[in-house]
């Protein structure tokens, strides 16, 4: 009798362990599929009839709400020991992947639901899935029972202190099947999470319990990210699986050796020491491995695939990388330095980047039996006064490096193409592309970089935290921006062009005195210049701006320069300031703007002291709109000698106003030629002659 309960138990355990349950309502009904069909060998074939036997006659044990938790795990682990022994390791977990490509779950009484949306604590109602609870520790919200299928983010909550668990949820087809950010504390509970983009998305959050939840064929099925060290110190636990493999999540562990025997579907290592990890491999999550606040990890002999990191350090210095293989999937370091690599391959497009807030955190030994699409990687570092010019690059560094010359060097696919820290170099007829960053530089350097080419990158062009930088005669496209500069002062752009973008052109984000002059920008969509969140002290100057829908955007800056540039054909502003004071524009030519309802030659949006004078402002849909600040725009040519339209008494272009007060008078009565006004004493008969021919006037009208 106690043989046959044995079985019996079996049984009920292997559907729990193959179906992905452990803690399931009296009232669902879980099935297989009636058009499952194994087939390939003869040993899954005996488990799916194992599985299959006496289903019915057990269903109303299976789903005994008096099973804890802590039973159930025993059980699993029980029954997997067994059919592993029975019918070998490979083919048990082949078997289980075969369950979950093939769709074999269905559940017939989740209740249907719409995207779920909670951004605070409030927002736990009736009306967004909450099914019980009122939030403490003993009585947390609950999300219960629904399925959602949505192509948007199945469930999102973010900016929440009280206590919640979403419990038997199926979410299917989402950008995000779970979404958390900055969440304080929280549950996810026996879930099934599929064909999603993000399976598990948690960000800058803290104590996240997970437990019993199945994630398969999302594109990446666990994400954890933190700007803190305890934003990662979460409770996940084995019985989580990722593509039916479980999830180990270790938190202050040492000495210990994790080998193939563990089958991973993700590996976090969390504030851990003296940790050999070797023989794995693991795919299909955004982080493959990630090490938070972890040293002497050493990784080796190990496969990461289809991920976008396969390696990822944060925080985590003093590790070795050695004989490992990535196939689309990336490594990055992160405030991560000395770090050993040696003898490890990575292939595809996201390979290979290194972030720091200090030179010290770019110091890394690797050397060049590591490659990059089969292409030796350079990292060189405390180089002095040394050429290089190699042919087959997959990545280069320079590090703390003096006098270098860096020449005809084209690098592709990768995560940072070329990457220069505390470096004085030369840098000439170079190419990146297909990057996300082109060029990546950091701290304070000394360099000339011309003729450089980026195309097809996410960023052409990243100086981050840097310094004393000549960028000169380059051509730069890229997607999300072709330069962005973060934090940096002293840079010079000078006679470069800037295409093939669907973002900005150059960017300036809290820096100060840089200078951006005499380029071409020829941008598909946003502005050609911004200057942004607190930069100062810039110079914006004879740069030619065609296309785009702004030309130069200030926001929430000041005491920056806009002078003799050539804004026309943009589509909504020329000019737009924003949130900002102490700016001057002097001396543009801006026209032929109209492509929008909304278009103006120059917009002022609630910024003060705001400068505007001796400019060419003509044949725009509005000259000037102005939105609740005071503007001094003396000294202008609207494209008429009455002045300008609006609220002035001429036929020129119009200046527009909301709450605010513009001071127009004087207006120039000519144009602005060479930086100086056409002095109509001097020049009268000059004048007269072109207004009485229209040919002739715009012949002569400066663009």
């Amino acid at each position: 009798m106690r043989n046959v309960l044995f079985k019996k138990g079996l049984v009920i355990g292997i559907i729990i362990l193959f179906l992905g349950l452990s803690i399931i309502s009296s009232n669902a009904s879980f099935v297989l599929k009636e058009n499952f069909n194994p087939i390939e060998n003869n040993a899954t074939y005996k488990i799916s009839q194992f599985i299959q036997r006496d289903m019915d006659y057990n269903e109303h044990l299976i789903y005994n709400p008096d099973l804890d938790y802590d039973s159930r795990f025993l059980l699993k682990e029980r029954i997997k020991h067994y059919l592993r022994d029975s019918f070998g390791y490979e083919e048990v977990d082949s078997f289980y992947q075969k369950i979950i490509s093939a769709d074999m779950i269905t559940n017939e009484n989740y209740s249907p639901h719409d995207p779920i949306y909670i951004y605070s604590d409030e927002d736990f109602t009736y009306a967004n899935g909450v099914t019980g609870g009122n939030g403490t520790e003993n009585d947390p919200f609950i999300i219960e029972g629904w399925e959602i299928n949505t192509t948007e983010e199945a469930i999102h909550i973010e900016y929440t202190a009280a206590y919640f668990l979403i419990d038997n949820c199926l979410l299917q087809g989402a950008s995000y099947g779970i979404n958390f950010r900055a969440i304080a504390v929280g549950s996810v509970f026996d879930c099934i999470i599929s064909s999603n983009y993000f399976g598990i998305y948690i960000s800058s959050s803290t104590n996240i319990t997970l437990r019993n939840n199945t994630l398969y064929d999302n594109d990446y099925n666990m994400y954890i990210y933190g700007s803190e060290i305890n934003q990662y110190h979460h409770d996940i636990d084995t019985s989580n699986t990722v593509n039916g493999k479980p999830v180990y999540y270790l938190i202050n562990e040492h000495d210990i050796v994790i080998d193939e025997n563990y089958n991973i579907g993700f590996l976090g290592l969390i504030s851990c020491l003296d940790i050999l990890v070797t023989d794995v491999t693991i795919s299909d999550s955004y982080h493959a491995v990630l090490l938070v606040d972890s040293n002497n990890i050493t990784i080796s002999t190990s496969s990461f695939l289809d991920s976008q990191y396969g390696i990822y350090l944060r925080k985590s210095p003093n590790n070795t990388i050695i004989g490992c293989n990535l196939v689309n999937a990336g490594i990055r370091f992160w405030e991560s330095p000395n770090t050993v690599m040696r003898e490890t391959s990575i292939s595809g497009n996201q390979c290979f980047g290194v972030v720091g807030y200090s030179l010290y955190d770019y110091y890394q030994g690797i050397d060049t039996t590591n490659t990059v699409n089969g292409k030796p990687m350079y990292y060189l570092v405390e180089e002095q006064e040394y050429v290089f010019s190699e042919s087959n690059v997959g990545f280069l560094a320079l590090v703390n490096c003096n006098n270098m010359v860096v020449e005809n060097v084209k690098i592709s696919d990768n995560e940072d193409g070329m990457l220069i820290a505390g470096t004085k170099a030369v840098i000439k007829n170079c190419e990146t592309s297909n990057n996300d960053i082109g060029l990546s530089i950091f701290g304070d350097c000394d360099l000339e970089i011309s003729n450089f080419k980026t195309f097809n990158n996410l960023v052409g062009c990243e100086p981050f935290y840097s310094s004393n930088i000549d960028i000169l005669n380059c051509n730069f496209g890229g997607f999300i921006g072709c330069i962005q500069i973060d934090d940096s002062h002293n840079i010079t752009i000078k006679d470069c062009v800037f295409s093939d973008s669907w973002d900005d052109g150059v960017t300036l984000i809290n820096s100060y005195n840089n200078e951006i002059s005499n380029n071409k920008f020829l941008i598909v969509n946003q502005p050609g210049i911004i200057v942004e969140d607190g930069s100062w002290g810039n110079t914006i100057s004879h740069n030619i701006i065609q296309s785009g829908n702004i030309g130069i955007c200030i926001s929430e800056s000041h005491n920056n320069t806009i002078f003799k540039n050539k804004i026309h054909d943009v589509k909504i502003y020329g000019i737009w300031v924003s949130n900002s004071v102490d700016n001057n524009i002097s001396r543009n030519n801006i026209y032929d703007i109209s492509g929008d309802e909304i278009s103006s030659g120059i917009k002022v949006y609630e910024s003060e002291r705001c400068k505007i004078n001796y400019n060419n402002i003509y044949n725009n849909l509005c000259g000037l709109f102005a939105v609740r600040c005071n503007v001094n725009a003396t000294y202008n040519w609207w494209g008429s000698r009455t002045g300008p339209s609006g609220i002035g008494p001429g036929d020129g272009d119009s200046i527009e106003v909301v709450g605010a007060t513009v001071l127009y008078e004087p207006w120039l009565k000519n144009p602005v030629f060479k930086s100086k006004q056409l002095n109509y004493g001097y020049l009268g008969w000059f004048i007269r002659l072109i207004e009485r021919f229209p040919l002739l006037e715009r012949l002569f009208k400066l663009i």
